[in-house]
């Protein structure tokens, strides 16, 4: 579960969600800069929490403005349940939690093209830290997807245009950007509201397990952005993998990340 709080406003939603609650604020404005114009005269940096859904205009522009309303700063609550033992024997093991302050930046803004870095700041003795955490990029109409295969091997995949028509790819990467999955999904629009899921995709290890496990492969899942009129919610849905199985039963567990 990722829970991200609005700072500005103080709302919290829970029960098993990573929700995210927009800052708020007015859309921003581009101001081009006057000819000879010395840096300091340069407009300022947009709000990331500046960003807003729409509710009416062509597809494309809606998708696109739901996925720039994820930027913003949130206080987060992390957690990771192992919920339904699948092979037999096996104990789910003890929930995985953890609280942030996060900063979601638009790093880049283009018709078709949206890149959004999270950035962690934890501290609390008064000296904050800044952490660069995940990435994610997403792609209009993209026919080209990076695929997991397990065992540090990546795939270069291309999808017929056809497929890819009307969707978005949300690619992510790890603090290192190293790509952690791709997957294409379509938005669908409720007002302001929206959500996009994701095809099921491989992806390796994650940072919270990959030097304490040696069980499992590969997590198997499927993701689900959602915005609500108070932010907007990362629903995962997990499946654990091993690889090397030999008792017939290669799937662990299944995990919620929300």
């Amino acid at each position: 579960m990722h829970l991200r709080t609005n700072l500005r406003t103080g709302l919290a939603l829970g029960a098993c969600l990573f929700t995210v609650v927009a800052c708020g604020g007015a859309a921003p404005t581009a101001v081009s800069p006057e000819p000879n114009a010395q840096a300091a005269d340069l407009p300022p940096k947009p709000d990331p929490g500046g960003y807003e859904a729409k509710d009416e205009g062509p597809q494309v522009d809606r998708d696109q403005a739901a996925i720039l309303a994820m930027a913003g700063t949130f206080k987060v609550h992390f957690s990771f349940k192992e919920t339904t033992a699948i092979r037999p024997g096996y104990e789910p093991k003890k929930e995985y939690t953890s609280d942030a302050l996060e900063l979601v930046e638009v790093v880049q803004n283009e018709p078709g093209k949206v890149m959004l870095q999270h950035i962690l700041i934890t501290g609390d003795d008064g000296s904050a830290m800044i952490i660069k955490h995940w990435r994610q990029d997403w792609k209009y109409e993209d026919t080209h997807v990076l695929s997991f295969r397990g065992k540090a091997t990546w795939e270069n995949q291309d999808m017929p245009a056809d497929h890819a028509k009307g969707t978005w790819t949300q690619a992510v990467y790890q603090v290192d950007d190293s790509p952690r999955y791709e997957s294409h999904g379509r938005w669908v629009h409720h007002g302001k509201t929206a959500y996009w899921e994701s095809e099921e995709t491989w992806r390796p290890l994650p940072r919270r397990e990959y030097t304490k496990r040696s069980d499992y492969h590969v997590i198997v899942g499927k993701n689900r952005h959602e915005l609500t009129p108070q932010g907007w919610v990362h629903f995962q849905d997990n499946y654990k993998l091993d690889l090397d199985d030999e008792t017939g039963n290669p799937i662990l567990v299944r995990e919620v990340g929300e």
